[in-house]
């Protein structure tokens, strides 16, 4: 997990600077699976033997910012500043902000990091959804709506192409939720429909158009938060089925981007 987290950071350093660069981490094919180049593995093994236990806890915490402009001297970039160069976090969730803003702060703390950070952001409708001035797209379920899986992928390939120009390595989409529930305070239009094959369609093609653009996908929120009434940012939703159900509804999207070589998942606040 290390070595991957450690071969993704490396190979994108660059681009944080540049905006941008040529070399493909991907094959171009309808699997776009996550696989760090033999350059890049060798690095994360080289610097995973010179590490300190505290520095390999470090790079499994992540800490959140709003990219803005902020005054050296003030406590919110001097906190920043310490968790970076303390506590050795391994990377920044970017919650909102400004195309500039967002590049001069990431390009500020990348230079603060003996290890280069993992830069995370939501784009689930495109960049537009947390910066300002770039593409927003409609929600899943209208993307859905097409019956066409491509314009999912086309909106995964852009994505990434803006992610990188802002140094962002890391997506956290597509949602793989199934929406079958009409009580969903959260989900609803976020995901891409109540059919089971439709969803896992639409997230396996946008998944292929983001990982082909050299950003590492995320397919949420497992093992599934469709089928609640419950929003887990306030409260904690149980789901109570059996997991014949599970496996027919909930997984089989998850299953779907898996298959199709998705790098990363995430876990949900389900019980």
């Amino acid at each position: 997990m290390f070595r991957t987290i450690l071969s993704l950071t490396n190979k994108f350093v660059a681009l944080i600077v540049i905006f941008g660069f040529s070399t493909s981490l991907f094959a171009q094919t309808n699997n776009v699976k996550f696989r760090p180049p033999a350059k890049a593995d060798k690095w994360a093994d080289k610097q995973l033997k010179k590490m300190t236990l505290d520095e390999k806890i470090g790079q499994l915490v992540h800490v959140g910012i709003n990219a803005r402009y902020l005054n050296q001297t003030s406590p919110e970039f001097l906190e920043l500043k310490r968790q970076i160069v303390e506590n050795k976090v391994g990377g920044i969730i970017v919650f909102v902000g400004g195309v500039y803003e967002t590049v001069h702060l990431v390009n500020r703390m990348q230079a603060e990091a003996k290890i280069p950070l993992l830069i995370s952001a939501d784009f689930e409708t495109g960049v537009g959804m947390r910066f300002e001035d770039t593409v927003n797209f409609p929600w899943n379920m209208a993307v859905a709506a097409t019956g066409n899986p491509d314009f999912a992928r086309r909106q995964g390939e852009i994505t990434a192409r803006e992610a990188k120009a802002l140094g962002v390595q890391q997506v956290f989409a597509p949602v793989v939720d199934v929406n079958n529930n009409a009580d969903n305070p959260v989900i609803n239009v976020r995901s891409y429909g109540e059919n089971p094959e439709d969803v896992g369609r639409f997230a396996a093609a946008f998944t292929q158009g983001l990982q082909s653009g050299n950003v590492l996908a995320t397919a949420k929120h497992f093992p599934g938060h469709g089928d609640t009434a419950v929003d887990s940012h306030r409260g904690l939703p149980v789901i109570d089925l059996p997991r014949t159900r599970l496996e027919q509804v909930e997984f089989a999207p998850f299953k779907a981007v898996i298959d199709g070589g998705i790098g990363s998942i995430m876990i949900s606040h389900i019980s």
